[in-house]
């Protein structure tokens, strides 16, 4: 099956990739870039890991998939409760409500389907009420709930880029 790009691991760009998608004038729809900032700023990945974000558009995942060898997607999940913080990963059938046109899995899944190189991937969310109001403030359990996240994905992030290492190094599993 063809796919968009012809990346391969000798031309990836990073090991890592975090793209978080959202509207920051929609407040607690924006808490993933809020996350993807502070990962960024916070910690000297080097060239293994690159952040990015992406306002709207998820099928521009498709032109970003293919330049990591692991994708983490940051996003705001509709649902109760409010504040909670969610996983899904590549190989579950499970559906996280969006405000978007589509969920973030659901895209990956469809992207691969048609031929798009997509890398492994796991999408994390925070549960946020409907937006009503415009705002560039996130709610207080939104917030809280984002300190947390950024503390969860850098633990993941570690764990992906040992795994690659190993891989890389050809040593199985454990």
């Amino acid at each position: 099956m063809p796919t968009r790009s012809n990346s391969t691991p000798e031309t990836r760009r990073c090991a890592v990739l975090v793209a978080s998608v959202g509207n920051r004038l929609l407040g607690d729809d924006g808490v993933g870039h809020v996350v993807v900032e502070r990962l960024a700023q916070e910690a000297a990945w080097g060239p293994a890991v690159e952040f990015c974000t992406l306002e709207g558009d998820l099928f521009a995942l498709a032109d970003i998939a293919a330049k990591a060898s692991y994708l983490i997607v940051l996003d705001a999940i509709a649902g109760e409760p409010v504040g909670e913080i969610a996983r899904i990963s590549q190989g579950r059938n499970r559906h996280a409500p969006s405000f978007h046109q589509a969920d973030v899995a659901s895209v990956l899944t469809h992207l691969q389907a048609v031929g798009v190189e997509v890398p492994p991937w796991e999408v994390w969310g925070i549960r946020i009420a409907f937006p009503t109001v415009y705002t560039d403030e996130l709610s207080p359990p939104v917030r809280r709930a984002a300190r947390e996240l950024k503390e969860r994905v850098t633990r993941r992030i570690g764990e992906v880029l040992r795994g690659l290492a190993a891989d890389a190094e050809g040593i199985p599993p454990s």
